[in-house]
C-alpha cells in the first residue's frame, strides 16, 4: 500500500512543533509593574469614613449631660380615720439639651417624708428622649415604713436617686436629690 511505507521521521518533521529560540522569548521589561487603582468600594469606604469624622466627632464633642429634676411629689390618701392609707408618687423630669436623642433606661431612688425614709421606687422601661426634648416620668413609691404625714399642712418630701441615660456611645448615671413641700389635705 502506498501509505504503509511512509517515512515516520519525515512525518514527524512536518508535524513537529516549531519552537522559538530562547533569545526571542526571554524579553524582559525594565519598567515597574503597573499599579492597580483604588477600587470603587475602597473609595466609597474612605468617603464615608471622612463624612463620619466630620459629622459625628463634632456632635459627640458637644454632648452635654442631660439635666434631671424632681418636678413633683404627691401624697394621695384614700379611706378615712384609722383606715386611711397613703400612696406616694414622684415626677422625675429629664431634659436632653443635645442635638441627638438619648434613652433613659433606668430610674431608681428613695422617698423621704418629714425626714423619715418612706420607701423606694424603680422604673426600668426604656424611653427615648428626642434631641433637645424633655420627658416626665411618674414613679410610684413602694412604701417600706410608716412616715409621719401632717394632714392639712405642707410636708417636706425629699426625693433622691439616679437616672441611667444611654447615649449613642456611652451610658452614665445622673444623680438627683431634691426636696419639695407637698400639701396634704
Amino acid at each position: 500500500m502506498p501509505g504503509d511505507r511512509e517515512d515516520a521521521i519525515g512525518m514527524a518533521d512536518t508535524d513537529a512543533v516549531h519552537i522559538k529560540p530562547e533569545k526571542e522569548t526571554a524579553k524582559t521589561s525594565k519598567a515597574p509593574p503597573k499599579k492597580k487603582g483604588w477600587s470603587k468600594m475602597r473609595k466609597v469606604t474612605v468617603v464615608v469614613f471622612i463624612i463620619f469624622l466630620v459629622i459625628i466627632i463634632p456632635v459627640a464633642a458637644t454632648l452635654q449631660m442631660p439635666a434631671v429634676n424632681v418636678t413633683g411629689a404627691e401624697i394621695h390618701s384614700t379611706g378615712s380615720g384609722l383606715q386611711k392609707t397613703y400612696t406616694l408618687y414622684a415626677t422625675v423630669q429629664v431634659d436632653n439639651p443635645n442635638l441627638v436623642s438619648v434613652t433613659v433606661t433606668h430610674i431608681s431612688g428613695s422617698f423621704y417624708v418629714n425626714g423619715v425614709y418612706g420607701g423606694d421606687f424603680t422604673r426600668t422601661d426604656s424611653v427615648t428622649i428626642v434631641a433637645q426634648g424633655t420627658t416626665d416620668f411618674n414613679v410610684q413609691v413602694l412604701l417600706k415604713s410608716a412616715v409621719p404625714i401632717h394632714v392639712s399642712q405642707d410636708n417636706p418630701v425629699r426625693v433622691k436617686g439616679t437616672v441611667t441615660i444611654q447615649g449613642s456611645l456611652t451610658s452614665s448615671d445622673v444623680p438627683f436629690d431634691e426636696t419639695k413641700n407637698v400639701h396634704v389635705p
